[in-house]
């Protein structure tokens, strides 16, 4: 404390402060954790922040290694359907080459090929009888290959079933009688294509 004197030099007052080293001793303490609560903060952010990077880091990876399976997935998808298409271009060029007359039509009775025996046969180019929308209303086909009389024996092999007959067919040059064996052409698990 310090005196306060007056003029004739006697204590008037005294001038000071009560120092409560409990209530210092707080108030440091609690700056103190203040600023460790800040720290921690800052860690625990910082964590969070590098954990956050280590994750994106990873998923980067992990994209990267799907990236390069899915482009060897695609050269191998590629190099399947060329070699697809090799075969599909031997198997037409074998069908195409036989001596024998092949041709063959879908579920709507389309033609969908014709071989060049069939084009002697009877007379008819494939541009003549492939690819007709409805070949029940076009008179030429439905003549042609006797559709409208065997309409129940075609519907037996969309069924499944297969037939050896003999029919008589229309060409160009008249009337054939001709060997025909009519069946349906499966899948590998039997499903009628």
């Amino acid at each position: 404390f310090v005196p306060i004197l007056d003029a004739k030099g006697e204590i008037r007052n005294l001038l000071g402060m009560d120092i409560d080293g409990t209530k210092i001793l707080r108030e440091i303490n609690f700056d103190r954790l203040g600023v460790i609560f800040v720290i921690m903060v800052f860690l625990v952010f910082l964590i969070i922040a590098y954990t956050y990077m280590i994750f994106f880091a990873l998923k980067n990876r992990e994209l990267e290694v799907q990236r390069r399976n899915l482009d060897k997935a695609m050269i191998r998808l590629n190099e399947l359907k060329a070699e697809l298409a090799r075969s599909y271009e031997v198997f037409r060029e074998i069908v195409e080459s036989s001596p024998y007359a092949i041709f063959g039509f879908d579920n709507d009775l389309r033609i969908i090929f014709w071989n060049h025996a069939t084009e002697l046969l009877y007379g008819y180019t494939k541009d003549e009888t492939m690819n007709e929308k409805n070949p029940l209303l076009n008179k030429k086909i439905s003549t042609l290959l006797d559709i409208e009389d065997k309409e129940s024996l075609i519907l037996k092999v969309f069924k499944g079933e297969t037939f050896e007959v003999q029919m008589i067919h229309r060409g160009k040059e008249g009337l054939l009688i001709v060997d025909a064996s009519i069946f349906p052409v499966k899948d590998h698990q039997s499903h009628i294509l």
